[in-house]
């Protein structure tokens, strides 16, 4: 009769502590131990599965960091390893988890403290002035104003608005990075680093500029200047079809954006948003977390093909800058920053194939998933995934992870059905979370995005169920992917595993332990 689950944790919380506290204590038995639990189906259905495995797998990976060369590291090391490229499921996250929190030596960016520029407010036509335009043509690219002028014809002017003072301090972190990342020309040597005119300023609130299509400018007190080139608003994706890459072009682009994403990282430089990411976007503002996507917990991922659509990053490289951040220390954040990287690349790419139509999307006139797996190319698909395997990895590390231990064609083929087929549609809005509606914004939502669009009833009277998807995995239920999660968290755990042996190569004479 096996043992209980309780039972099992007690001894692997036993075997745990004599790893960590006399690793030389240490026997083949004492890994052998581990690797059963880690192998045993016994308890894989029960929902706290992952914390025995989590805690057979951290004991394993902490004798890796604090043990002396010899065959037990190696096989400690073995054990994870396999586990964590080829398993699946809790096993599969626990191990990935686990290489995850070895330890890195990384020195990020001492940021200094920053504050908007003192001074009066700034006329707006004075920054276009100083850019050297005289007579810009004036779009409108969301919260931006884009100033091209013909004779200037590999520049534009870029006037970014914030509409709020924390806004603004997130355009003084963006001003900041952009200086950083040009004075260091080895960082990001194949990607464009707009050049800021000054840091986040203040500017008058009566400037007022049409832009060419008859958009007014945003009011806003605040607006980060940068001059750039036009193949920056060129996006990875876009809903647009005479503006979607082909195939070759799009491939190139997530390949920059892979490695751009794992050389910053390496520098103790995290990109917080490659796409914005919610776990429940409805419920974003009275959640501790603001409904962001924590993805090493497996559930619904909201409204994921709309959060692809122009991300931070296109034909000229990554974008975006106010979503980076220095480091915080933690190898568990580093392999959690990894994997939002990693993973919203992945979903880039599944999205690229979605836009071969985008109109094939939703439900149909029956309120059955519509079925676009006809768009996918698995063996294109599997090409993309390779490519953020491969090149992530080189950025990260200096040299690429073997993408054909990782089952890209496996899992590129799990992916399809749920990427391609929209049977999770729905999310319910809360009572509560009506109540910041006007009476006819709580109108216009209904009849745009109800269920049963001709209800009659007012903000807060009863929960009401809204077509916003296609979504990951049903409303407040795990995410309909689990192949994702897996994949994700192998690469994200290979990448920090593989840096924590070449540091430790160069501490150590003769460290072969890692091969792969």
């Amino acid at each position: 009769m096996p043992p209980s689950f309780t039972a099992q944790y007690l001894t692997v919380r036993s075997t745990a502590q004599k790893l960590a506290q006399q690793p030389e204590q240490a026997g083949l038995e004492d890994i052998d131990l581990l690797h059963r639990v880690l192998s045993d189906p016994t308890h894989n259905r029960q929902t706290c599965a992952h914390f025995l495995y989590l805690e057979a797998a951290t004991a394993l990976s902490g004798f890796v960091s604090r043990s002396s060369p010899g065959h037990l590291r190696s096989r400690a090391w073995e054990t994870l390893h396999a586990f964590a490229a080829t398993s699946t499921g809790s096993t599969t996250l626990a191990a990935a988890q686990a290489l995850g929190s070895l330890p890195l030596s990384i020195t990020p960016p001492q940021q200094p403290a920053l504050d908007l520029e003192d001074g009066p407010p700034r006329d707006i036509h004075s920054l276009i002035s100083r850019a050297g335009m005289s007579e810009p043509r004036i779009t409108r690219a969301g919260r931006s104003l884009v100033c091209t002028d013909p004779a200037l014809p590999g520049r534009i002017l870029v006037l970014k608005m914030a509409r709020t003072e924390g806004q603004g301090y997130d355009l003084a972190n963006e001003a900041w990075w952009m200086q950083y990342l040009g004075a260091d020309k080895d960082l990001l040597p194949d990607q464009h680093i707009p050049v800021p005119l000054r840091g986040c300023l203040r500017i008058q609130r009566t400037s007022r500029i049409t832009a060419s299509g008859g958009e007014s400018l945003p009011d806003a007190p605040y607006c980060l200047p940068y001059l750039t080139t036009p193949a920056y608003f060129t996006y990875a994706l876009d809903p647009a079809p005479e503006r979607n890459l082909d195939f070759t072009c799009f491939d190139r682009v997530l390949a920059k954006a892979a490695r751009g994403f794992g050389q910053l990282s390496r520098r103790g430089i995290v990109h917080t948003a490659p796409i914005p990411l919610f776990h429940n976007r409805t419920q974003s503002g009275r959640r501790d977390d603001q409904g962001v996507y924590v993805w090493t917990r497996g559930g619904r991922l909201d409204r994921w093909f709309a959060s692809c659509l122009y991300p931070n990053f296109g034909l000229s490289g990554l974008r975006d800058f106010e979503h980076l951040q220095p480091w915080s220390g933690s190898s568990r954040h580093l392999f959690h920053h990894l994997g939002t990287q990693i993973l919203s690349l992945i979903l880039a790419a599944g999205s690229w194939f979605r836009l071969q139509d985008p109109t094939c999307m939703g439900l149909t006139p029956d309120r059955e998933p519509v079925d676009a797996r006809h768009l996918f190319d698995p063996q294109a698909f599997t090409q993309l995934l390779k490519t953020i395997v491969r090149e992530y990895s080189a950025g990260f590390l200096g040299a690429p992870l073997d993408a054909e231990t990782l089952d890209c064609d496996e899992t590129a083929k799990a992916l399809i059905e749920p990427l391609g087929v929209d049977r999770h549609m729905t999310e319910v809005l809360r009572a509560r979370d009506q109540l910041q509606y006007t009476g006819q914004e709580f109108t216009a939502l209904l009849r745009s995005k109800a269920l049963a669009p001709d209800m009659d009833c007012a903000p807060g009277e009863q929960d009401i169920t809204l077509v916003t998807g296609p979504h990951l995995g049903e409303f407040n239920s795990r995410i309909s992917a689990p192949e994702l999660i897996g994949f994700t968290a192998a690469v994200a755990g290979q990448c920090i595993a593989r840096a924590f042996f070449q540091e430790l190569a160069d501490r150590e004479e003769n460290c072969l332990e890692y091969s792969r």
